[in-house]
């Protein structure tokens, strides 16, 4: 009797044993699998991020690493500002309504991801609905799930956060925080990369004194602008600016305020012109602005409004004026080369008939130009 009850209970343990082991093979086979994943995913998403040169490409890679490589329910990039003030979402996938969460902005210090900023370290919330912290979708209802909040750190600098979320609570175990830290990392180190290509391109092309930009950034521009014109038969219209009788200003008040003056025309254009067009510096005292889909007429308005704010505008206690060559196409142009070279010779014209004007290009001009070259210069 006492004998087969030891049998019996020897059989059992000996199952249970066989159960535990098999459970722990099991549970290691899983976690292999998994860090095997997590290793495989880290090494894709390095190749990706580091082809991966301006910040817009960057924020395209994250994406297409969440999305087809991770399986996670939904990610955020956040990005801060320059003042340090704010981080805006810049990516994003998994969300209900994608283009409201992209550009919605937080406050440093401001829920879970304004905090994890603020305190360079990660926050993880195994589920959203307790926790006071975490704010959906700027205040509306919670849903269930757990949350992470990565710092995205350059050494000590904050550049953003990264934000995991899932519909389970509880969802991340010390593995997929350790894994998302690594990814946070590298995500940091690309931005960081990618934004200072993107300001040494921008320097490459923006004049040092205005910050406008250049004479060679204006003409890739042109080029561009011309093809797309005689394709779709768009308007396209040139405004050449110089400021008037420069060299008396600079020799009467220094250099120093003839390049405040120049400064301040630069800040008054840019003002006055939309985003869709192109203001450039091109010369010591000479502008351009390449004026998208507008014609002659809408061109010498432009023209008209930009010369009478510089008129009436004090530079530095001291009033300028500015002549104003305009051109446009369709006209008598062939080249983009020639609606450029018609601009300046209004601006001659200009310059000819008393400065302080704006002219627009008229045929018979090229035929003067030489005659106008030596009013100007006399």
């Amino acid at each position: 009797m006492i004998d087969s009850i030891f049998r019996t209970v020897r059989g059992l343990l000996q199952r249970h044993v066989q159960f535990v082991f098999e459970t722990i093979e099991e549970l290691t086979n899983k976690k292999l699998e998994t860090s095997l994943k997590n290793l495989s995913a880290l090494y894709q998403a390095s190749e990706l991020l580091a082809k991966a040169l301006d910040t817009s490409e960057i924020y395209y890679t994250v994406s297409k690493i969440f999305r087809d490589v991770l399986t996670y329910d939904e990610f955020s990039l956040m990005i801060l500002d320059d003042m340090n003030a704010w981080l805006e979402i810049k990516a994003a996938s998994g969300f209900k309504n994608k283009s409201k969460i992209r550009g919605m902005r937080f406050k440093m210090g401001e829920g879970v991801c304004g905090q994890a900023a603020a305190r360079k370290k990660i926050i993880y919330v195994p589920n959203k609905v307790k926790d006071e912290r975490y704010l959906h979708y700027k205040k509306k209802q919670k849903e269930e799930g757990s949350f992470i909040s990565i710092p995205l750190l350059v050494g000590s600098r904050v550049v953003g956060v990264l934000n995991v979320g899932s519909t389970q609570k509880n969802d991340f175990s010390g593995r997929d925080i350790q894994f998302l830290e690594s990814l946070a990392n590298q995500i940091a180190v690309a931005y960081d990369r990618s934004r200072l290509y993107t300001k040494t391109k921008e320097l490459a092309v923006r004049d040092e004194l205005t910050g406008l930009y250049n004479r060679r950034h204006f003409y890739d521009v042109l080029r561009m602008e011309w093809k797309r014109v005689q394709r779709f038969e768009h308007p396209l219209s040139i405004l050449m600016i110089d400021v008037d009788h420069f060299k008396q200003y600079n020799d009467q008040f220094g250099h120093l305020e003839g390049d405040k003056a120049l400064e301040a025309i630069g800040r008054l254009l840019s003002k006055n012109i939309r985003e869709v067009d192109t203001l450039a510096r091109v010369g010591g005292e000479e502008f351009v602005v390449l004026l998208i889909d507008t014609q002659l007429s809408d061109a010498l308005h432009v023209a008209e409004k930009i010369r009478r704010l510089i008129e009436k505008a004090v530079l530095g206690g001291k009033p300028l004026t500015v002549s104003i060559g305009v051109s446009a196409y369709p006209g008598l142009a062939h080249s983009e080369e020639e609606l450029v070279g018609q601009a300046d010779i209004a601006l001659y014209r200009a310059k000819s008939q008393g400065r302080n004007r704006a002219v627009l290009f008229e045929p018979p001009l090229k035929f003067q130009i030489d005659s106008l070259k030596e009013v100007v210069r006399a």
